[in-house]
C-alpha cells in the first residue's frame, strides 16, 4: 500500500507545528439524526464516539434535503466534537440549503488508535533517504486520542535552508514505533521558504 504524503510549507527562521491524529479502521457507521443549517453546521449524531481534542475527516452518504452534506470518497467533510451527541462540521457552511430530512443521513469515520506506548521518528532531509539530516523534529504524542505533534524551533527551521535567497525542499519518512513493531502511516514533503526578516 503507498505511504500518504502530507505537504507542508514552513517558513524559514519561524516555530513550526503540524498535527496529525491518526485513525484507523473498522469504520464506525452513526446515523444522522438532525442537522442545524448554516455557519456552523451542527449534526446530531447520538453516541457518535468521537473524543475532544481531535479533527478527522468523515464521510455522510443519503442525506435528503441539504444535499450539500453528502460526500464522496475523495471529499470528505472533517467533524469535531461539540457534545456526545453532536459534532460541528468544520469550515462547513450549509446555510441556504433545503431542511435536512431527518434519519436519512449516514455519517461514516475512522475512530483515533490509541498510541499509548508509541514513540515517534523521522528527520526531515534533502530530496533522498540516505540525505543528511537536515532537522529532527520533536514529536509529541496524547496517546488516548491519537494525536502526534511535529514541532521545529526557529533555529532549525533556519538549518533547512540552503542559503538566504532560495527555497528549498525535502522529506522525512515519519514512524511510530511501539516494541519491536515500526509503522510508518505517513510521509512529509515538506518546503522551507527564506526569512523575511533575518536577526542579527
Amino acid at each position: 500500500m503507498k505511504v500518504p504524503v502530507r505537504k507542508i510549507q514552513i517558513a524559514g527562521g519561524g516555530s513550526f507545528t503540524d498535527t496529525i491524529i491518526w485513525t484507523e479502521g473498522p469504520y464506525v457507521f452513526k446515523t444522522i439524526s438532525a442537522v442545524t443549517l448554516g455557519w456552523p453546521t451542527v449534526a446530531t449524531t447520538t453516541a457518535h464516539g468521537i473524543p475532544a481534542g481531535v479533527v478527522i475527516p468523515a464521510w455522510i452518504q443519503n442525506a435528503r434535503g441539504a444535499t450539500s452534506l453528502n460526500t464522496t470518497i475523495d471529499t470528505p467533510v472533517y467533524v469535531e466534537r461539540v457534545s456526545d451527541d453532536t459534532l460541528r462540521l468544520v469550515n462547513f457552511n450549509s446555510g441556504g440549503q433545503n431542511a435536512y430530512v431527518a434519519n436519512s443521513a449516514t455519517l461514516a469515520y475512522l475512530a483515533p488508535k490509541n498510541l499509548t506506548g508509541f514513540t515517534a521518528r523521522g528527520p526531515l532531509r534533502k530530496n533522498s533517504v540516505t540525505g543528511a539530516e537536515l532537522a529532527t523534529p520533536t514529536y509529541t504524542i496524547t496517546a488516548a486520542i491519537g494525536k502526534i505533534v511535529m514541532s521545529l524551533t526557529p533555529t532549525q527551521t533556519r538549518a533547512l535552508l540552503d542559503d538566504g535567497t532560495s527555497n528549498t525542499s525535502g522529506i522525512a519518512h515519519v514512524e511510530l514505533v511501539v516494541g519491536s513493531d515500526v509503522y510508518r502511516p505517513w510521509d512529509y514533503a515538506w518546503a522551507c521558504t527564506p526569512e523575511a526578516t533575518v536577526e542579527a
